[in-house]
């Protein structure tokens, strides 16, 4: 086993505890009279990059499992769940809502991360 894979564990661990983290803190409350809901395309990238880092960790820590060979679908369906509950339980957040876009942004996010580091990183060079 490589000496990798307690960096990967360790920095998975640190990116789930952001990911809840941020997805879960209460936003400040709109201005008043101002709208209520803006579409924020930053928002979509963030969602993206985020899930796609998460995705990348995920992939190389089951690349030392014996769930090696389905590596980037686990990545994807841990990713997704992942993003969908954090979906819900911001309904549950003040000034936050549960989003549709943001979520598809995460599984979007999480199979391109998976795919990129499966087919850019062999699995005997980490």
């Amino acid at each position: 086993m490589s000496n990798y894979i307690h960096l990967f564990r360790i920095s998975l661990f640190a990116e789930s505890i952001l990911i809840i983290y941020f997805s879960l803190t209460p936003y400040p409350p709109p201005a008043p009279g101002g709208p209520e809901f803006i579409v924020n395309i930053y928002g979509y990238i963030e969602h993206f990059l985020a899930y796609f880092a998460y995705s990348i960790l995920w992939e190389r820590v089951l690349n030392y499992t014996r769930f090696k060979n389905s590596r980037i679908i686990l990545a994807l369906l841990i990713g997704s769940v992942f993003g969908g509950l954090n979906e819900i339980l911001q309904s549950f957040v003040p000034n936050r809502h549960m989003d549709l876009v943001d979520w598809l942004m995460d599984i979007i996010g999480s199979g391109s991360g998976g795919y990129f580091v499966a087919r850019k990183v062999k699995a005997s060079s980490f």
